[in-house]
């Protein structure tokens, strides 16, 4: 992404304050993701207790996958989903 387009894309951000989550380039890029994983859904979070939250709402069991530098709390939160279930 060049320089400019990313000061365009800040500067649309800022511009429509629409600062947390599901915001016009966090919806894009769910779609995006959608289609190039194929899948029909991604669902995309900002920290662990939404996707805690999230899951338990669903109660799913099926995988999750975050990143390998992750705070506890997902962990955990993944945990006391699955004893629940």
């Amino acid at each position: 992404m060049t320089e400019m387009l990313y000061m365009r894309c800040l500067k649309e951000t800022w511009d429509s304050k629409w600062l947390n989550n599901n915001g016009k380039f966090h919806q894009q890029f769910e779609k995006e993701l959608d289609e190039f994983l194929g899948v029909k859904f991604v669902f995309l979070f900002s920290n662990g207790t939404a996707l805690t939250s999230a899951l338990q709402v669903l109660r799913t069991t099926e995988e999750v996958i975050t990143t390998p530098y992750t705070f506890v709390d997902k962990i955990q939160g993944f945990k006391l989903i699955r004893r629940s279930n």
